[in-house]
């Protein structure tokens, strides 16, 4: 289902920018939590490396740390990864941290969310709910907050003011029990500047996130949704996949066009030792840079379909180097590349000055 207004962009309302639009910098946080990580620890803090590692030859990293664990960061960071300690509950920043929109002006802002721990699965969350005001201060970014509960991985948007969303994430009992999905998408795009919301009907099967949409789809370019690998007739996301696919028949661009589809490839499935499957896909990627340093940083699986995923996003992204990366120890924790990082926007001021970093 979409909702798109009739009032014209206002020029005096912020703007959620495409995650393929320029970065001052990524921001990703160093694994922490025993309880989401067990004996696989060491292995996710390695992963979380190479997806650094990856992403600063294309774009500034600021890697957040727990005090106490300042000794366990690999050595011979290269110089565009920054360290910085941070108390912190959890390390998934794509959620805790803020959601980051331009103002009219072209300054930078961050958007605050309520955080409840993805709905009170993962405690504490204390810490992690002061996170994304604390990151607004230590780079003097003005922080706006807003009474809603939801996380960064629990949209997309194509920068032109259309949102892309899940109902089965926005509007499970444990987010915001006491509001209607008008209520929610009024607050997400008055927050955002944004005109209309596509809700999808619901995310990857056995998703700890209740379905965030960042697993299931993405948007390629203000024309193209990248819709997550449903494998073959008989696997559970294949009606989820297609499900999405129907909701998107109806939908329109800002341009008022039709969407065009693509479905990435489907890794093998791989499960928990408790028998849920571990959400896996392609989708969740990291855009970094732009110009003539551009990559999309590619989760691989050390599947036969990692080659078919590559070569899809090469065509998707002809102008950006595809670079894949392992995250089977990521999704173990339960997300992937898409939920351990944020894009912060680099500002367009109009006065054609060049911006300086404020921390």
């Amino acid at each position: 289902m979409t909702r798109r207004t009739d009032t014209p962009r206002s020029s005096s309302r912020p703007r959620f920018p495409a995650e393929w639009e320029p970065h001052r910098r990524c921001w990703i946080a160093w694994p922490c939590r025993p309880e989401t990580w067990g004996p696989e620890l060491a292995s996710a803090r390695n992963a979380t490396a190479a997806v650094a590692r990856a992403i600063a030859p294309f774009e500034p990293v600021r890697l957040l740390h727990r005090p106490e664990d300042v000794g366990s960061l690999p050595p011979g960071l290269p110089a565009a990864i920054e360290t910085r300690s941070m108390a912190m509950d959890d390390s998934w920043l794509r959620d805790t941290g803020p959601t980051f929109r331009l103002t009219a002006d072209g300054t930078v802002e961050a958007v605050c969310w309520r955080f409840n721990g993805w709905g009170g699965i993962y405690q504490p969350y204390a810490l992690d709910a002061e996170a994304g005001r604390r990151i607004a201060a230590w780079t003097g970014t003005p922080d706006v907050t807003v009474d809603l509960v939801m996380e960064g991985g629990a949209i997309h948007t194509d920068g032109q003011g259309t949102i892309l969303t899940t109902a089965e994430c926005l509007l499970h009992p444990s987010r915001n029990p006491g509001l209607t999905q008008p209520e929610i998408e009024r607050r997400i795009l008055g927050a955002l500047g944004a005109d209309s919301m596509i809700w999808l009907p619901a995310g990857l099967i056995d998703d700890e996130t209740a379905g965030h949409v960042d697993e299931i789809a993405m948007f390629a370019d203000a024309g193209t949704i990248v819709l997550a690998g449903g494998g073959g007739r008989t696997d559970p996301n294949r009606a989820r996949v297609d499900a999405c696919r129907r909701a998107l028949g109806g939908a329109r661009t800002a341009a008022g066009d039709p969407w065009r589809l693509v479905e990435a490839p489907t890794p093998r499935p791989r499960h928990h030792p408790d028998g849920r499957r571990i959400t896996q896909s392609y989708v969740n990627c990291y855009l970094a840079g732009d110009g003539a340093r551009a990559g999309v940083i590619l989760p691989a699986f050390d599947d036969p379909a990692d080659d078919e995923a590559a070569a899809l996003f090469a065509e998707l992204f002809p102008d950006r180097r595809i670079v894949p990366v392992p995250a089977a120890a990521i999704t173990r924790g339960g997300g992937g590349i898409h939920c351990i990082t944020q894009q912060e926007p680099r500002p367009v001021p109009l006065d054609g000055r060049r911006t300086v970093d404020r921390d």
